[in-house]
Formats: C-alpha cells, structure tokens, sequence
C-alpha cells in the first residue's frame, strides 16, 4: 500500500549495519515516488473492481477461480472485500488450495484485510495426534505441500539454517529468522497418529485455519521488513522498553517489562485520498508491533488473556497464537488480533517451565465489516 508509517529497530539485528557491497539497486518506486499511485490508479479503479466482483459472484468453485481471488485478494476495497468474502463462504468446502496454487501464500502481496476475511469463515483446529506433543500447525501446512512448491515445501527457506541449542541471541527468536520456523516452516519430525495431511485434505475448517495461520505470519513478515526500512531511513535504531512508550495504537497496553523491538503504522486511506481521488477505496487500520524479552510463554498468554474479550490459543511452531475475531468499537466494523509467542527451535515443551527468550509479534487490524447486514 502508498503511505506512511513508523518503525523503530536496531541495524545489529536486522542487518542494517551490513556493508553495502553487492546490494541490489534501489527499487524504481523510491525514484519515482507517484509510481505507486499511477499503478493504483490502474489496478482499483472501479472499472477493474467491478470487472473483479462480477467474476467473483459468477465463480462456480475456487478450483475454478484462484486467480480471480488472488487478483481480488490485493484490492483494499470495502466492496471487494465483502464480495469475497461471500464468495468464499459460498464455495468454503473447495478449501483454499487452489489458492495457494495461485501463489497467494508465496507470490501475492494481499490486502491486509483479507486476513480478516480469512479468518471470517468456518476454521477448525487440527485434531491432536496421538502422541502427547503434536505437529504444530505449520509442520501441517508444510507436510501437505508437494516437494519443491514454493517455502515450506520440507526445507527450509534461503538463507535459514538450524542452530544447536544454547548461544542464541535474543533477536533470533522470530519466525523465519536462523533457527526459527517461519510460514510452513515446520521443523519436527514425522509422528504417529492421524496425518494431518489428511485433516486437511479432508476438512475444509483444518484446511482454512492452515492457511490463516501462514496469512498472519506472511503479513508480520511484510510489516517487520517495512519498519526496519523505515527505521533505517530515519535513523530510528536502538530498542525501546514498552513501559517507556505509548500503547502504539494497540487496543491494549504491552507487558512493561518487554522490549519492542519494531512496530509499523497504518491508517488506510488517510491523507492519501487527494492521490487516488479516482479510487473507491476501503477503510483500513493496522497496528504490528513486535516485542523481544525473557518470559515463560505461559506467563505472556496469561497476561494478554486478560487484555482480550475472546481468543482461542493453539500451539504453533515453537510457541502459540491467540487468535481473536471481534466487533471493533467503530460500529459496522471487524477487528482481528493476532499474537504469535515465538520460542528458539531448541525449545521443547520441557523448556516452557524456564524463562526462554521469546518474541512476540501483535497485529491488529480493523476494517469495515465484509459480511453483509441481515437482510442486505
């Protein structure tokens, strides 16, 4: 999306102090700052959105139709989003992976608020397997992928390499970074009982809250690499205690003693209005904040239970997410919040009895209800 927003983060960890030889040239975007604006003017316009919409409403299934979502899943449009939505929920049994085939987990740069509209229709946990410590929900994902399509496919991505326990800073601890399983980057082994290849297979609630999970973490993934240029760009290193700082737009405070680490800001379409004056665009805010410190995660989820009306926790890759879907305070609106507790890869279930360096990545976003009103 054009637009602003703030970051703050430490060149160390991020890799902002790296030499500057063999990087990659600047993008033609920051030589040309209306670039993003022309080529929004062309891809939201009403008559590409309405086109959209229509293809949409006529789909007879997602097998069918992956493109068209893909495509539909990056328009910022209230009205998009909500006749998306029911087409999913109308074609809901297909399960999301013709798009996935589509490269929406991989290749397409989605609408912040299609993770809203994910997580709007039916979504089931995987059952447990038999085994006291199951596969977490990426290791699902990544199992039920073909060899060779795409990250998660059962390798890890480029650059990530396993660590051995003990010696691992505390910024390593984030999905994606060395050591840590990023989307569909799952690092335990086969297990006995009931293959969770199968669930989603067979269950479109499975299939769905698969890949809402690897949504959330894509969209964190997106905002982290966005604040650590903006915090680049203005110079803006050095971690800050939560205790120190404002709420960061967050419908609710962070613990004290935790150490944000980064956070990025949006508030959709804002001041830039004047810009795409021709585009029926859609209401979005959006807060990601990530915080770095020594906890047990059993501590942190406690803590944020309590800052939260309604959540479900489920484990995931070496930790948890709280996952909450709820009316916002702005009538006719949705508000998603994600927590993803984050632990080292050495982490076992043993370990959730000592503190652990454990980062926490928090994503909130609000937009415009996308079910229809009753009666509507």
């Amino acid at each position: 999306m054009p637009g602003g927003a703030v970051g703050v983060g430490r060149p160390s960890r991020y890799g902002g102090s790296q030499p500057d030889a063999g990087r990659q040239p600047e993008p033609r975007w920051q030589e040309d700052p209306n670039l993003p604006y022309r080529l929004a003017e062309k891809m939201w316009n009403s008559e590409l959105s309405k086109s959209v919409e229509n293809s949409l409403r006529q789909a007879n299934s997602l097998k069918a139709s992956g493109q068209v979502v893909a495509l539909a899943s990056t328009m910022p449009l209230d009205s998009v989003r909500s006749t998306l939505r029911q087409m999913l929920q109308r074609h809901w049994e297909d399960g999301p992976s013709s798009l996935e085939s589509a490269g929406l987990l991989d290749d397409v740069v989605t609408d912040p608020g299609f993770v809203t509209v994910v997580k709007s229709l039916p979504r089931k946990e995987p059952k447990p397997e038999t085994e006291p410590v199951r596969k977490r929900l990426s290791q699902m994902r990544s199992d039920r992928r073909e060899p060779g399509q795409g990250p998660g496919a059962g390798q890890p991505r480029e650059g990530a390499q396993m660590r051995p326990p003990g010696g691992m800073p505390l910024g390593a601890a984030a999905p994606g970074a060395p050591g840590i399983a990023g989307p569909g980057q799952g690092q335990m082994g086969p297990r006995a009982g009931q293959a969770p290849a199968d669930q989603a297979e067979q269950d479109p609630g499975v299939a769905w809250m698969l890949t809402s999970e690897d949504l959330v973490h894509a969209l964190c993934e997106r905002l982290l690499a966005a604040a650590k240029a903006k915090a680049r760009a203005a110079g803006a290193f050095g971690e800050q205690p939560a205790s120190e700082l404002p709420n960061h737009g967050l419908p609710f405070e962070l613990r004290p003693d935790a150490t944000v680490v980064a956070e990025y800001h949006v508030d959709w379409p804002a001041g830039e209005r004047e810009k795409l004056s021709g585009v029926p665009l859609g209401e979005l805010k959006l807060h990601y904040v990530r915080t770095e410190q020594m906890a047990k995660v059993s501590t942190l989820e406690s803590f944020y239970k309590r800052k939260l009306s309604s959540f479900d926790v489920r484990p995931i890759d070496n930790g948890t997410w709280m996952d909450s879907l709820t009316a916002a305070p702005e009538e006719g609106w949705k508000r998603s919040i994600d927590l993803m507790f984050t632990t080292p890869a050495f982490a076992t279930e043993q370990d959730q009895s000592e503190d652990l360096p454990v980062t926490t990545d928090i994503l909130c976003i609000d937009i415009k209800d996308p079910a229809p009103k009753p009666g509507g």
